[in-house]
């Protein structure tokens, strides 16, 4: 019988001879990640049906970064467009703000 505390019989296992344990795991596998495909699949198509625009930020987004479309600052501005010569397209975005408010290192 294989059930109960003080059962001596049960599952042993693939180094015991027991390849129905392994093949049971691996149908679970492949189960359960089918499912989660579907389930999240079903999840970005529904998203990017209701959110305008999609889910993907257009290119010029992307290009200049999201800190400033998403949050309206600069995440890191000690690493912003003057590292990257970015200045001009990031004054005709935000005028006079960046590094306004940073205070410079000590």
């Amino acid at each position: 019988n294989g059930t109960g505390l003080d059962s001596t019989e049960g599952v042993t296992g693939l180094f015991y001879g027991d390849v129905g344990q392994l093949i049971a795991q691996l149908i679970a596998c492949v189960v359960i990640s089918t499912v989660i495909f579907g389930i999240a699949y079903t999840f970005f198509k529904v998203q990017n049906a209701l959110t305008k625009g999609g889910i993907r930020p257009s290119a010029e987004d992307e290009l200049q970064g999201l800190d400033m479309p998403e949050m309206g600052v600069l995440a890191y501005p000690e690493f912003g467009p003057e590292v990257l010569n970015l200045d001009q397209e990031l004054e005709e975005a935000v005028p006079q703000t960046v590094g306004a408010t940073m205070a410079p290192p000590d």
